[in-house]
């Protein structure tokens, strides 16, 4: 302790006490006015920005003016390391931590930079081209801009510290191969990802059934794996080199879905009625403006064992699955209107028996 005390008396008696002074003020003003200084830099590079679209500069402003300032200070503090005259050692070691400190906020500054950027483009794509945006080019190109500033990052920082990272990454050695072995999965699903966002066999949103009769809607698709939100409401996890050799079925993107059921009449049911329900039912098909024209078919298909049974079959032009379901529910409304109107009867399984006499 009295090393340290007599150390620092040391250092006052041989500083610029002047100079000292100064430098210190100047930090300390800096950081009292960094937000301010940041806002001004702000508002003056983007002063078209500004007035064309404020919500865009003010999500610059909330994403970016806090960091700003901090590497603003940060870069200060470096560039008046040498006016504290201290020595070599913790000169050198206060460098690093600040140049690290300084290299983080920046990397981050440039993240959320980047990142509107990225939302900008598509937010503008998606206004004048609503269908060809896609969810899965955003989140891919968002995560491959993560992991090249995660590793160029990383490199800047460590250098510093360790110098050259060539001898670091040549003294790895056999540790380096065991990594590689246990990357293969991931450069598997990596490479599943580029497949899947090349071929688009679905985009974020749509709902896909797999061949294992997996089902949901797509939630997210990253670079490693995607998310799919099934009927139950549970999230299932998939890794994207499965999902880019497996069949999918993309009910999302059908252009129309095909429905086929029976209607089961009584058997005293007279010819004549069963002829008017047919021909009721038709009709009411054909008059739904949802309904695609020459794909309805209704007509008196079998002798059931209860029943005479009619068969309908009709395809409607709704992509969505719960739509669908909208119009096949007033459909099968008009059709027990139409069997009221026509005076027949739905069967129900019954057993006749005879008694012999």
């Amino acid at each position: 302790m009295e090393q340290f005390l007599e150390n620092i008396k040391e250092y006052f008696q041989t500083a610029n006490l002047t100079t000292l002074f100064i430098v210190c003020g100047l930090v300390v003003l800096v950081f009292i006015m960094k937000q301010p200084l940041v806002t001004l830099i702000l508002r003056l590079a983007f002063t078209k920005l500004r007035r064309e679209s404020s919500n865009r500069y003010d999500e610059i402003k909330d994403k970016l003016a806090k960091l700003l300032g901090y590497v603003l200070f940060v870069s200060l503090v470096l560039i008046a390391l040498p006016y504290f005259s201290l020595p070599d050692v913790t000169n050198t070691l206060i460098r690093k931590v600040l140049t690290t400190v300084l290299l983080l906020l920046t990397f981050y500054a440039l993240y959320r930079a980047l990142m509107l950027t990225v939302n900008w483009h598509f937010d503008t794509l998606a206004r004048r081209k609503p269908d060809k945006i896609n969810k899965s080019a955003q989140n891919f190109l968002i995560s491959g801009i993560r992991v090249v500033l995660i590793i160029v990052a990383a490199i800047s920082i460590l250098t510093p510290w360790v110098g050259s990272l060539s001898g670091l990454i040549a003294g790895l050695g056999i540790s380096s191969l065991a990594v590689a072995l246990a990357a293969q999965e991931s450069l598997s699903n990596f490479f599943g990802s580029i497949s899947i966002m090349l071929d688009k066999p679905f985009d974020v949103g749509d709902f896909i059934v797999l061949s294992d009769n997996q089902m949901g809607n797509v939630e997210h698709v990253g670079l490693r794996s995607t998310r799919i939100r099934q009927l139950s409401g549970s999230m299932v996890t998939i890794p994207n080199s499965q999902l880019a050799s497996d069949v999918i079925n993309n009910e999302t993107k059908r252009s129309t879905r095909r429905i086929k059921f029976t209607v089961g009449l009584e058997y005293r049911t007279p010819d004549q009625n069963l002829t008017q329900f047919v021909d009721a039912v038709e009709d009411l098909l054909l008059k739904n403006p949802n309904v695609v024209d020459d794909s309805t078919k209704v007509w008196f298909d079998d002798f059931g064992d209860s029943a005479l049974v009619v068969g309908v079959i009709y395809s409607v032009n709704i992509a969505d699955y719960f739509e669908m379901l909208s119009v096949k529910d007033r459909i099968n409304h008009g059709v027990l209107q139409a069997a009221r109107e026509t005076n027949v009867s739905m069967a129900f399984p019954s057993i006749s028996l005879y008694q012999a006499d």
